[in-house]
């Protein structure tokens, strides 16, 4: 191996055309890396997810955008959080709030070194009952938070 090289551009500089697209590859991973992640994270405003937005923005240096319906919860995360935080109070089964989050993502990412990276479906309900006494609304109420609402907000931002 010459001296100052890594393994990585050792091997590669021994296999003709193909290092060319390694060495491409390399580029884009290193620029990619240098790029700012955005991530959602719904129901950030308390225990997993809160501490998920906290982990992504101050330990992997993502732009987080954290939604949920308590706003005070949301904005004492944000103020508590060595990292960036973008709070967007929302409600996952409505349509209008869904709009919402989309406009947010849309205004982050428009910064050039900005790119959208994922959504952590965390919102989530339990109606905690005797299975016997839970209604068909109550039914409801869990589908829309636990499966339709994250369903909608991937197809809304797709």
């Amino acid at each position: 191996m010459k001296r100052g090289t890594n393994n990585f551009e050792a091997v590669v500089e021994n296999k003709g055309s193909f290092a060319r697209l390694a060495r491409l590859s390399r580029c884009q991973f290193v620029l990619s890396s240098m790029n700012t992640r955005v991530s959602i994270v719904t129901g950030a405003s308390r225990g997993i997810g809160f501490f998920i937005a906290k982990a992504l923005a101050e330990d992997f240096g993502h732009h987080v955008i954290v939604t949920g319906r308590n706003v005070t919860r949301l904005e004492d995360l944000a103020n508590q959080t060595q990292g960036t935080i973008t709070v967007a109070p929302a409600d996952i089964t409505s349509e209008q709030d869904r709009q919402s989050i989309h406009s947010v993502v849309d205004r982050v990412c428009q910064h050039p070194d900005h790119h959208f990276f994922g959504i952590v479906h965390n919102a989530g309900l339990l109606i905690a009952k005797p299975f016997d006494e839970l209604t068909e609304q109550d039914w409801n109420q869990q589908w829309q938070v636990n499966v339709l609402g994250p369903a909608l907000l991937t197809k809304t931002l797709a």
